[in-house]
């Protein structure tokens, strides 16, 4: 029942994968992990209403002085837990770019301890 939007479906498949994955590496067995997408209303990118997509988890949380620098490229919460190689820190700045090539936003809710909210917006079509 939501509107359409415009975008490029494999770049949004890879924001929700790259959200989704962070979840579940930070989120211990046993937590939650909710996706969900709603018409915000309160969010508008010039005049146009958003669809809102959230991955939210119970897992560790961020803490408050880095959320700033979440979407940073290269920027590790905890640099002592990313010894994986694969894991290049680029993640968060990649759903950025996408998102914001796509004319939304996106944005964290976190509290350390007690898990995030990733959201991101995308305009609904004309």
């Amino acid at each position: 029942g939501l509107p359409m939007i415009l975008g490029d479906e494999t770049r949004l498949i890879q924001v929700m994968e790259n959200l989704v994955g962070n979840a579940l590496r930070h989120t211990p067995i046993g937590g939650q992990i909710r996706m969900s997408a709603m018409l915000d209303q309160s969010m508008k990118s010039g005049e146009k209403l958003c669809i809102r997509f959230s991955v939210s988890d119970s897992g560790e949380g961020i803490s408050e002085k880095e959320i700033p620098y979440i979407f940073e490229e290269f920027h590790r919460v905890d640099k002592s837990r990313h010894t994986d190689e694969n894991q290049s820190g680029l993640g968060l700045a990649i759903v950025k770019a996408i998102v914001l090539g796509h004319g939304g936003k996106v944005w964290v809710d976190s509290t350390l301890g007690q898990g995030s909210d990733f959201h991101f917006c995308i305009p609904v079509a004309s």
